[in-house]
């Protein structure tokens, strides 16, 4: 996603728009399209892909639509737990991830495009 200008984002006053972006953005597993792009993004950060999500929250005061577009960008937090194998008994790690969510809104209802994770142990680009 392109860097925007935070002047170009503005809070949603449309209550009914800000809930669809919260309900759409927690109730991830009914969507399998949304579910895919957390499980990705969360992915990169599993190694072994031993990540289980429990959930996933949109701040609603970090829910903003990118100004004279349809487009919207919501700050949101994935909660989940890192198990170091695949055996009972494993050690297993919970986790909070800050993540970032950008849609759109079609026709009345909320489609979301892309799913981007930070994990604060991650290198960045370039290393430290």
């Amino acid at each position: 996603m392109a860097d925007l200008n935070p002047e170009e984002l503005v809070p949603i006053d449309d209550r009914d728009q800000l809930l669809s972006v919260l309900t759409a953005v927690s109730q991830f597993r009914e969507n399998p399209q949304i579910s895919h792009l957390i499980d990705d993004a969360v992915s990169q950060y599993s190694g072994d892909g031993n990540a289980e999500i429990q959930a996933v929250e949109a701040t609603p005061e970090g829910v903003f639509q990118v100004r004279k577009t349809n487009k919207f960008e919501a700050v949101a937090n994935v909660y989940v737990i890192f198990h170091s194998g695949k055996t009972v008994g494993s050690l297993a790690m919970s986790d909070t991830l800050p993540a970032y969510v950008f849609g759109h809104f079609s026709d009345g209802n909320v489609v979301i495009d892309q799913v981007s994770v930070d994990h604060p142990e991650a290198e960045e680009p370039g290393g430290r």
